[in-house]
């Protein structure tokens, strides 16, 4: 079976993210990549979670205490403030674009922000790191923001990025697609 966009990106992170390491979740919404990379990572790891909601940031707490786990630390900011909140070594960094489900919709990462946030997170990868992209193109923000952010990731040198869209062709109503950078 192929896997969706998101299954994908969870795959590769399992590959690339060793346990103990650190790992951001560039866009917390309801904690669920939060989870994940925390599940990897381990007790001896740590998860940096950012959202610009502060409903974001309390589901994904109340994700991680119903879970016993107490290696993240959580920031209520633009995920463009990225760089000020983490360092250099991360093994692996995603972003969930758009809207936090079940919230206000117009409430939405931009094209702008994004482009900035994707810059800062390329900065605190490790060698082999990975960073994993959702774009969300099913609304009008969400069409120019993924536009941006393909547009941006393309023109990385491939001498030290490699850059991959995963998305389905043939589906209807713009779906979701996943964009996955590795650092050489």
């Amino acid at each position: 079976m192929i896997p969706k966009p998101l299954q994908l990106a969870h795959d590769l992170v399992r590959q690339t993210l060793r346990e103990g390491e650190r790992a951001l979740d560039a866009t917390l919404g309801n904690g669920h990549d939060a989870l994940f990379l925390a599940k990897l990572v381990g007790s001896a790891g740590l998860v940096i979670g950012i959202d610009i909601q502060q409903s974001a940031i309390d589901s994904s707490v109340s994700k991680m205490e119903e879970n016993a786990i107490s290696w993240y630390e959580f920031h209520c900011c633009s995920h463009e403030l990225l760089g000020e909140k983490t360092s250099p070594g991360l093994g692996a960094v995603m972003f969930n674009l758009g809207y936090l489900p079940g919230a206000d919709k117009s409430i939405v990462t931009s094209g702008r922000t994004t482009i900035l946030a994707l810059g800062a997170a390329l900065k605190q990868l490790r060698p082999e790191g990975i960073m994993t992209v959702m774009c969300y193109p099913g609304h009008e923000e969400g069409a120019v923001e993924a536009g941006a952010v393909e547009e941006w990731l393309s023109r990385l040198e491939r001498k030290h990025w490699r850059v991959f869209s995963y998305k389905m062709l043939n589906g209807v109503n713009a779906p979701p697609f996943l964009v996955v950078v590795q650092k050489v």
